[in-house]
């Protein structure tokens, strides 16, 4: 770090004052570019300058101020690359430091005890400056390159994502159109079975139904078999009842055989007596 005299004039008191040449500034040590502290950093610069005596005193401050802009212009690596600003921002810093270079080179010319010392500063400056702001346009075009490939990479991983939807729908599409056809099968066959079970059931009911009318017609027959043999037991009882007495029975008294002879002269009215006597021979 240099030193240059700063000398006021005083009635005719000269006083030298050793001045620190700053041309290297932290990041920490300046406000960003564009906000409310840079225009007070701005003002405070012009009080400097005003306030200094000598070429040497203000190429001094011209030096520490373009360290300034260097510093600042490291800042805006921190705002995001689609700021409309940024850039903005980065042309004014470039332009107020190629400003404050010139004018130390205009000092130098007039100061030619010290030209080449100030045109070998300015020109570390320049480089500087320049190889900042090369490394934030190699970071933001970096940042670029990575954003692009990241959204090249989210499109195809969008495009696979749409891709295996759409096998997705289809593979959902032939699984309904295949579960449609499985339920249309199975319902078909339900409703066949359905009706083998109906058809089965009336030919139960129908078989049910044959079986109790011939069971019916059994009984009935049974009956009419039974009702003819008690009728034709009665018939041949009496018959045979009718005929001892009347043939084989001659001790009947007067009475008796009275009774008889007007037994046949009787004339029965009912089937079952009309059958009687048609077996008995009367």
């Amino acid at each position: 770090m240099g030193l240059v005299s700063k000398v006021f004039a005083q009635d005719t008191t000269t006083v030298a004052v050793d001045v620190p040449v700053v041309t290297e500034v932290a990041v920490t040590d300046v406000p960003d570019a564009g906000s409310f502290g840079d225009l007070l950093m701005g003002f405070r610069e012009r009080l400097e300058m005003l306030t200094a005596q000598t070429d040497e005193q203000k190429a001094a401050l011209e030096e520490k101020f373009a360290a300034r802009r260097e510093a600042q212009l490291q800042r805006l690596e921190a705002l995001p690359d689609d700021d409309p600003r940024k850039q903005e921002l980065i042309d004014k810093l470039e332009t107020k430091h190629e400003e404050l270079l010139a004018n130390i080179e205009e000092k130098a010319r007039k100061l030619t005890d010290r030209r080449e010392e100030l045109t070998a500063k300015v020109d570390e400056l320049q480089a500087r400056f320049e190889t900042r702001k090369a490394l934030v346009e190699e970071a933001k075009a970096t940042r670029l390159e990575t954003r692009k490939e990241w959204q090249q990479n989210l499109s195809e991983k969008r495009a696979e994502l749409q891709q295996v939807r759409t096998e997705a729908q289809q593979a959902k599409s032939e699984m309904n159109g295949e579960l449609k056809t499985n339920k249309d099968r199975v319902r078909s066959e339900y409703e066949k079975t359905q009706e083998l079970i109906q058809e089965k059931a009336k030919a139960r009911v129908e078989v049910e139904q044959k079986q109790a009318e011939l069971m019916k017609e059994k009984s009935d027959r049974a009956a009419e078999v039974a009702k003819d043999k008690e009728t034709k037991d009665a018939e041949m009882k009496a018959r045979e009842t009718f005929k001892n007495r009347a043939e084989g029975n001659t001790s009947l008294s007067p009475a008796a055989a009275g009774a008889v002879q007007g037994a046949r002269d009787y004339q029965p009215t009912k089937l079952l007596e009309k059958i009687g006597y048609m077996w008995a021979g009367w």
